[in-house]
């Protein structure tokens, strides 16, 4: 058997310790180690390395050294820092794979992209970097964020996700949103999931910001993977009104949306009195 990697591998095992040691600081922080987990976070991706060494390249200056230093001197202990969120360019390199994964990079049009949860914004970052106008909606409950301030240029506005509000008037329709591994549907005073009324009423409320072949993209994480009883129902009304599993959750579009808002006369689901033709959904 031939040991010898493949030409794209081979590239790929170039590539990863020369994104990861590209700076002094990154290889002082020990982040020069982590080049198996950027090939994780890209899926031994050739395009999403090369995206995520370019990105990181065009952060503004001191950056790459400040996140290195947090990072070397992080305290797993420490839930309130998150101090893992700082390791650069793996989750650079993630949020790279997950726009590649959406079909960000093959769209014939620029979209307005909201992404709930945001966290430090590294999926609204790799959005921009493209020509996507993106934002990123959180929650700062720890004030991690102030420490970032102008690091990561996207923008990030702090929004606490309901029901009735999952984000504000961002003055556009808004052509995907996305929630990568969320917890706003996870109700800490009962420890369960939301039930299908507060998922209708979600969606309801979340249309009516869509453009006419929005889509949206709704993440699993570990807290709702421990909740398997009110996981399964969640699931089970995802598949019941259409949704497609997608990476680790469900990706909606124009049909699903409208089912799970309870209503075909949804905003933006209706071209005057016809219903926009399924040509138009974007694959």
């Amino acid at each position: 058997m031939n040991a010898t990697p493949t030409k794209g591998l081979g590239r790929l095992f170039q590539l990863a310790p020369a994104l990861v040691g590209s700076c002094a600081a990154a290889r002082k922080a020990g982040l020069a180690g982590s080049a198996l987990e950027v090939l994780r976070a890209a899926r031994l991706d050739t395009h999403v390395i090369e995206e995520t060494r370019r990105i990181m390249s065009d952060l503004p200056d001191g950056v790459v050294e400040k996140f290195a230093a947090y990072y070397k001197d992080r305290d797993p202990s420490n839930r309130k820092v998150k101090s893992k969120y700082y390791n650069l360019p793996v989750h650079v390199a993630h949020a790279v794979w997950q726009a590649k994964q959406l079909g960000l990079y093959r769209v014939d049009k620029k979209l307005t992209i909201v992404d709930l949860g945001t966290g430090f914004g590294y999926f609204p970052l790799a959005c921009d970097s493209i020509g996507h106008k993106a934002a990123g909606l959180d929650w700062d409950r720890w004030k991690v964020y102030d420490s970032i301030s102008g690091d990561i240029p996207i923008d990030r506005s702090e929004w606490i996700v309901t029901p009735d509000e999952p984000m504000p008037d961002m003055g556009v329709s808004v052509d995907l949103v996305t929630a990568f591994r969320p917890v706003f549907y996870y109700e800490f005073d009962c420890d369960s999931l939301w039930g299908e009324e507060k998922w209708r009423r979600f969606f309801s409320a979340l249309v009516r910001h869509l453009s006419p072949d929005g889509r949206v993209y709704i993440g699993e994480n570990r807290i709702s993977q421990g909740q398997k009883p009110a996981l399964e129902a969640m699931r089970a009304l995802f598949r019941e009104v259409g949704a497609e599993p997608h990476q680790n959750g469900w990706l909606f579009a124009t049909e699903a949306l409208a089912r799970l808002s309870g209503t075909s006369q949804a905003h933006g689901m209706l071209d005057g009195n016809v219903m926009v033709d399924e040509s138009s959904r974007r694959s």
